[in-house]
């Protein structure tokens, strides 16, 4: 346990919050001698892993992430040129982020997509395209459950993304009106059932409201696994959520709700192709005819070795 010391999350921080905030844990890589000799795993990179690497400095290092929705992640050259700067004197834990440029010995990620942008960008890093365990304890799951399951209904769910933990505001007011716009038009349909997944880092107060509508066919996810509410739902919406991608790879119709956020925030990103996109929330039930546009899209309980540079079985 690190015990990392903080009154609020590091996302939610300025970046002098955040400085002075690293500078005030500096101690915790005392705790973490140990893994000098040993391999060091990390889901991103952010300060607080870059800091363990800059400072301990394990033996082998490697990024592993399913997610990496466009390259709007990617800052400017001189960005780049102080985070260069400053992992050369390994302080790349002080400045702010250029993602997935942390000195570490290869990235292995989830989609060709992902890879492909990573590599647009630094060509000399080693990445690795790779079938994540969790993908496939979740597809065998999902198929499971599709077998047993005989709902009639049109379950549509609506998968939320944790803006406000992001301190992206304004994009959190466009989520809840997402809401508000499926509620508007099938709040009254009580042959079409809504739910909403809210991500594990959103406050669940901020979505309350919901509860004292009061009405039969809405319901909110917080608990579920998302293998349950995958497999409960015959029509899934999101923004940019990496279930998203998920879902369309299990052959559930994904639609990409663009009215409120609008279509250049999706732009550069995995969701500007492939995907049904949608700007009017009718569309969800008059396009009966969902079109799967390629075959990354179709339907399969088998996996695709031909996608993956490697294959963990």
């Amino acid at each position: 346990d690190l015990n990392w010391e903080s009154q609020k999350s590091i996302y939610l921080m300025n970046y002098t919050e955040r400085f002075f905030n690293i500078l005030k844990n500096l101690k915790i890589t005392k705790k973490c001698k140990d893994i000098r000799n040993h391999i060091l795993i990390i889901g991103n990179d952010g300060a607080i892993q870059r800091l363990i690497i800059n400072k301990v400095k394990p033996s082998k290092s490697f990024i592993v992430t399913d997610t990496l929705i466009s390259n709007s992640i990617f800052r400017g050259k001189l960005i780049k040129w102080l985070f260069q700067f400053s992992n050369y004197f390994s302080l790349s834990h002080l400045v702010p982020g250029v993602s997935y440029l942390t000195a570490v010995d290869a990235i292995f990620v989830a989609e060709p997509y992902y890879k492909n942008i990573i590599k647009t960008y630094y060509k000399n890093l080693l990445v690795y395209n790779v079938n994540m365990p969790i993908h496939l304890n979740n597809r065998k799951k999902y198929y499971e459950l599709k077998k047993i399951q005989n709902d009639k209904n049109i379950n549509i769910i609506y998968i939320t993304s944790a803006y406000k933990w992001h301190r992206l505001f304004e994009d959190h007011l466009c989520q809840q009106q997402d809401i508000r716009d499926l509620i508007r038009n099938y709040g009254a349909d009580k042959e079409i059932f809504l739910r909403f997944r809210i991500h594990p880092r959103e406050d669940k107060l901020d979505y309350d409201w919901l509860k004292d509508l009061k009405i039969d066919n809405i319901d909110i996810s917080t608990e579920n696994t998302l293998v349950d509410d995958l497999s409960w739902c015959n029509k899934l919406v999101t923004t940019i959520s990496s279930v998203g991608v998920e879902a369309r790879r299990l052959g559930i119709p994904t639609y990409i709700y663009i009215k409120n956020f609008g279509r250049n925030y999706i732009k550069n990103s995995i969701f500007e192709n492939g995907f049904n996109i949608i700007d009017d929330i009718n569309s969800l039930t008059n396009n009966s005819d969902y079109k799967l546009e390629n075959n990354i899209n179709k339907l399969q309980n088998t996996l695709d070795k031909k996608l993956y540079d490697l294959i963990i079985s």
